[in-house]
């Protein structure tokens, strides 16, 4: 199809001043459909005046681009027509695509009854979502198809109450209707419609205004049918009842096919731009006038398609879509920011206060993840806030200034435009002091309180103000089943908008106050909490959305109290953002080593431990040891033996020696912390329950699984009684517990503590959550040992399928779980998959691991064992004498199950000298075995013994008369 902007029948018909009757004349017979002008009568709609957005509107105008129509049509003319044919106020969109289900719907509702004797009540359909996803295209598409099924098309436009009024007026003239009165009546008006005996469409256009009362504008009547459009998702179930369907945007597919086709690029492009098109189609939410603006840049050469799904992540980008002006195909208000920006208008226009409160609390959505932001984040803090905000341990910051820290500069520099920005939004943040990051500040909780619905005494005021949008379908609410509390949802176009609409002052001052209410949600606490999953995307959104990474609008420690808070939440809840927001901490307490050891002051020290803690998170122990022990020595300069710090700190120390192999280390350190703890605190003090637990994973470690036991008992009863079920260090304790009955052979007893844990993460915790996959793995190996191989397998495939996804090839996790899942197969009798699953681990290992790891050895074990259940005794024999060779250096206790093992193969293969040597050299190291080991080799002695006679017998058998 041409051009619009070219196509001069097209080009002309916009121009101002033309009679609207002889320009869609011409139109029609442009195409060929019909000849005389008096059947294409437009009934018209005049816009209202530009307005201004005055409340944090960066654009400030909002254009109605819709010309005033000419609405007088002759008398003559109407009163002569058969059939008042309307046009609607503009053509369709060549572009259109999708939508088929819905005009599908639409068609089953509204279209007339072949049958006039079957003829039905006035029908309604009506259609709504936010703008710009082609509410009223879809209109406009349901006339080109239908116009000739109904004897009159009318739309009206509901943006105001003149432009309704004025086209009823133009349906009364059209129609020849001679009115009871002077002025149209809209009552008249419906009146004779609905007494029409002939099918007519009514399109009631942008219906938005819930202060109108539509009944009113309604006809009735057995013969008619009427679209209504709004962004009120409740004048379009109080109209149209159950047939009224909210619009999202496009389907995937359909969208993509629209960025190419408007985008001027063939509909089969190389994958690579397929994939780029789809992602641009996502990351527009597939809203079709996002959508069509994107492709407009395009096709401008302004970005290629890979280009634009990249850029699209900078905040230019964006601003750009939401300015864009398309030059055809006009939209209704110009750009995407325009069309956005008339629901803020009905936010002010019906209630200025509520609109306003609405819009203070849209800004701060805007810096949260744009779904499932629940009622009892703001709660919550509330209820914190007001209750700590005038605690002496908060008020008086500014005079608490500790003697022993040097003197910080302020992040300003002398920016005096810095300054001036920081008076604009708001001046509340306290001059820059020299104290904790720790520390909360007056003015944060200022930012979190400091507003009309900010209470929890009284809800009305703020579910006002979460209701106001959610009825311009700007959000949506519903009940989250799993917590019984309200969320809400933004669309992702409407979640950045809320963000570009704002000025530079107005932004900063929103994420601060999201930042702040985010903390006081919090409680402002160092340690998980029940909630602390369900902040984690608010504190990662709020955290990535910041406007000033730069921090040229707050003082160094206030925003480093800030961000040390998102550290904390963030660390406990596992996010891959704790490095990012180290990063940003260093950049205001540089960390680099000193030159004399201990010189660090406080924040910086803990600027350095959380940079400790995110190294031990991601793995690299080692990185984690050196500054851990910077730390420690530190601290050792500065503090008595007992300090809490330090006894923190060497802690830390310790799990990294742990980590690194260094077990004997690690015990030395964790026997003298619990000591000094036992003595200094109580038996029920966090700290000193963190220690006991790592101490006993430790013991867990070095195989010391009854001094494992008893620290570990202790340390879960208290526990049980302190923490919630859902607790992270309650469930830790309880897995090491597990894991220690199971080293131990108490398996039943693990089994029902880790079954316990297993259902516990599973409500909490995603399938691909680490700690519950450990949980899951431990309670396979519980029940294989408990002999529930059928059980073990289930468990451990689903382990093995999540891995599969998340984790390469060589990760030392994953194969330890195929590892486990073969021994379930071997168990089970399945031989031949126990043997396929372990060779793939014995050969990564074998190429990742030292000859005598003792992970690559255990599997290399437990293959020889398939093997020889396989009746593939050489192979046993052969790899069981590598095993053996490579534990050589093991004490005797340690390496006779592999002895055994390698017995029990010979025996089988017949091997009766090897076989009764290597089972006296076990006899003769091995001091003490324990009962159940003293039986299996009994067993074996026997089997060995029964082999020697067969072979003497047959020995015997063998010899010749005279030799017997």
């Amino acid at each position: 199809m041409s051009d619009p902007e070219e196509d001069s029948q097209l080009a002309w018909s916009r121009s101002p001043g033309i009679d609207l009757t002889s320009r869609f004349a011409a139109l029609r017979v442009a195409q060929g459909k019909r000849q005389q002008p008096d059947q294409f009568l437009f009934h018209g709609i005049t816009a209202q005046d530009n307005v201004r957005q005055h409340n944090g509107n960066v654009y400030n105008t909002v254009t109605n681009n819709y010309q005033p129509i000419p609405t007088a049509i002759s008398s003559a003319t109407a009163a002569t027509k058969d059939r008042p044919r309307v046009s609607p106020p503009r053509r369709p969109n060549a572009s259109f695509v999708g939508q088929e289900p819905i005009l599908e719907r639409m068609s089953s509702t509204l279209l007339p009854r072949p049958d006039p004797a079957k003829s039905r009540k006035t029908s309604c359909y009506a259609l709504y979502g936010i703008g710009g996803v082609c509410k009223s295209e879809i209109a406009l598409q349901f006339v080109e198809r239908h116009d000739d099924e109904y004897w009159g098309i009318f739309w009206v436009d509901f943006e105001s109450l003149d432009t309704a009024n004025s086209g009823y007026a133009s349906i009364a003239e059209e129609c020849g209707w001679t009115l009871s009165r002077k002025e149209t009546s809209i009552r008249d008006v419906t009146y004779q419609l609905s007494k029409q005996k002939q099918n007519w469409l009514l399109i009631m256009d942008n219906c938005d205004k819930s202060s109108i009362d539509y009944s009113i504008y309604r006809p009735g009547g057995d013969h008619g049918a009427i679209i209504i459009t709004t962004r009120q998702p409740e004048v379009a179930e109080r109209y149209a009842e159950e047939n009224s369907e909210e619009i999202f945007g496009l389907d995937e597919e359909s969208a993509v096919y629209l960025l190419l086709k408007a985008s001027r690029l063939p509909k089969e492009v190389p994958i690579q731009q397929r994939n780029a098109a789809i992602e641009i189609a996502r990351q527009l939410s597939c809203h079709s006038l996002a959508v069509t603006v994107a492709a407009s840049m395009l096709r401008k050469g302004r970005y290629g398609l890979e280009e634009y799904s990249e850029a699209w992540k900078r905040t230019r980008t964006q601003t750009e879509l939401f300015q864009t002006k398309l030059q055809q195909d006009v939209p209704r208000y110009g750009t995407a920011f325009a069309t956005f920006e008339v629901s803020v208008q009905e936010l002010l226009a019906t209630d200025p206060e509520s609109g306003h409160h609405a819009l203070e609390l849209l800004s701060m959505l805007a810096f949260l993840d744009r779904t499932g932001v629940p009622e009892d984040l703001f709660t919550r803090a509330w209820a914190f806030g007001h209750k700590y905000r005038y605690d002496p341990d908060y008020v008086n910051l500014q005079d608490s200034v500790r003697s022993s820290a040097p003197e910080l500069e302020s992040s300003d520099d002398g920016n005096d435009e810095a300054m001036e920005t920081r008076k604009q939004s708001g001046g509340n943040f306290a001059t820059c002091i020299n104290d904790s990051i720790d520390e909360f500040w007056p003015s944060h909780f200022e930012h979190a309180l400091d507003f009309a619905w900010s209470t929890q005494d009284d809800l009305s005021t703020f579910r006002t103000a979460r209701e106001r949008p959610f009825e311009l379908s700007l959000t949506s609410v519903s009940m989250d089943v799993a917590t019984g509390t309200r969320v809400i949802t933004m669309h992702p176009l409407l979640h950045s908008w809320a963000r570009q609409r704002l000025p530079q002052a107005e932004a900063f001052s929103a994420w601060s106050s999201t930042a702040a209410t985010l903390c006081l949600s919090s409680e402002v606490h160092h340690g998980w909490r029940d909630f602390t999953p369900l902040l984690r995307p608010h504190f990662e959104s709020c955290f990535d959305l910041w406007p000033d990474k730069d921090a040229t609008l707050m003082p160094t420690l206030e925003v480093c109290s800030i961000l040390t808070q998102f550290w904390w939440q963030l660390y406990r809840a596992d996010s891959k953002q704790c490095m990012n927001l180290v990063v940003q901490l260093e950049r205001r307490f540089p960390t680099k080593s000193q030159s004399t050891i201990g010189q660090f002051d406080e924040n910086h020290i803990k600027v350095l431990r959380m940079r400790a803690f995110t190294l031990y998170n991601l793995g690299d122990y080692a990185a984690s040891l050196e500054i851990t022990k910077q730390i420690v020595l530190s601290y050792q300069r500065l503090r008595s033996d007992d300090d809490m710090e330090l006894l923190q700190a060497q802690n830390s120390l310790a799990l990294s020696f742990l980590r690194l192999g260094q077990t004997q280390q690690a015990l030395g350190i964790l026997h003298e912390i619990v000591r000094i703890g036992k003595e200094s605190f109580p038996s029920d003090n966090d700290a000193l329950l963190l220690w006991q637990n790592s101490l006993g994973s430790t013991l867990l470690e070095e195989k010391q699984f009854e001094e494992a036991i008893a620290v570990l008992e202790d340390v879960v009863q208290i526990r049980k009684q302190k923490l919630s079920s859902t607790d992270p260090e309650r469930l830790l304790s309880l897995h090491d517990l597990g894991r220690a009955y199971l080293g131990n052979g108490q398996s039943q007893r693990a089994i029902e503590i880790l079954e316990e844990v297993v259902r516990i993460e599973a409500e909490i915790r995603p399938p691909a959550d680490q700690s519950r996959l450990k949980s899951q793995h431990e309670l396979g190996r519980a029940y294989l040992d408990n002999g529930q191989s059928q059980k073990a397998i289930e468990i451990l495939e689903e382990v093995a399928r999540i891995e599969a996804k998340i984790l390469p090839t060589a990760d030392q996790s994953r194969l330890s779980s195929k590892h486990q899942l073969g021994r379930a197969y071997l168990e089970n009798g399945q031989s031949q998959k126990a043997i396929e699953i372990l060779e793939e681990v014995v050969h990564i290992r074998s190429v990742t691991l030292p000859p005598t790891d003792s992970q690559l050895l255990a599997s290399q074990h437990v293959l020889a064992w398939a093997y020889n259940e396989d009746q593939q005794i050489s192979k046993a024999v052969h790899l069981q004498e590598h095993v053996v060779a490579m534990e050589k250096a093991l004490p005797p206790k340690d390496r006779n199950v592999s002895e055994r093992a390698l017995v029990k193969y010979y025996i089988a293969n017949q091997q009766a000298g090897k076989a009764r040597a290597l089972c006296n050299h076990i006899k003769f190291t091995t001091d003490q075995l324990s009962s159940k080991h003293q039986e299996y080799l009994e067993e074996l002695e026997n089997d060995l013994i029964a082999l020697e006679e067969e072979e003497e017998e047959a020995c015997a058998n063998t010899l010749i008369p005279e030799e017997r």
